[in-house]
């Protein structure tokens, strides 16, 4: 018959463990906190803008650089195109695969034909089709409502503007960097 052997934690490490425990809460979960399945990417998100509005762009990124760290989302938008091939099939092919699409809308990205006319009815045709989720930020006040683009749901409220003070545009790009964190748990 086999002796059993008996292991005693030694006081040390036994008070230590009782330390540890005592007093411990259940984790709190994190509301950004999203469980990616074993090898697969975070959604992909695709912001589109003209380039007169190249600082929202860097707001944006800037918020969304938590997302990012933590594989909630990964991000593109044109600045990330290789330089030495053909730029318009990279672009066309990313929009393509992103789950999710933000427009920054402004006179300029109205104006744009590349932005409107060539990116814009590629987002909507995915969105419509389900294959991915499209919003809007309404950075600049323009005629967007005379567009297809009032059929989105604009972020953070639909048709809500940009404020031009530091605190509202904090608050604002806050706004919208919450619901593209709530799209890509949708999506992931």
């Amino acid at each position: 018959m086999a002796k059993k052997i008996a292991i005693r934690k030694s006081p040390k490490r036994a008070a230590a463990a009782k330390k540890l425990h005592a007093g411990k809460k259940a984790p709190i979960k994190r509301a950004s906190s999203i469980k990616k399945n074993a090898g697969a990417h975070p959604p992909l998100l695709f912001i589109s803008y003209s380039h007169q509005d190249e600082q929202c762009r860097l707001r944006l990124r800037i918020h969304l650089k938590p997302l990012v760290r933590a594989g909630v989302l990964r991000v593109f938008d044109d600045t990330e195109l290789a330089r030495d091939t053909g730029w318009r099939d990279q672009l066309i092919s990313k929009l393509k695969e992103a789950q999710l699409v933000i427009l920054l809308v402004s006179p300029d990205f109205l104006a744009s034909d590349f932005c409107f006319v060539e990116e814009w009815p590629i987002a909507q045709g995915r969105w419509k089709c389900g294959e991915a989720i499209v919003t809007f930020a309404l950075i600049e006040p323009c005629q967007w409502k005379e567009t297809e683009i009032g059929e989105l749901q604009g972020v953070p409220t639909h048709g809500t503007l940009l404020p031009d003070d530091k605190r509202g545009s904090s608050e604002f790009w806050d706004c919208v960097t919450t619901k593209l964190r709530l799209d890509a748990g949708a999506r992931s």
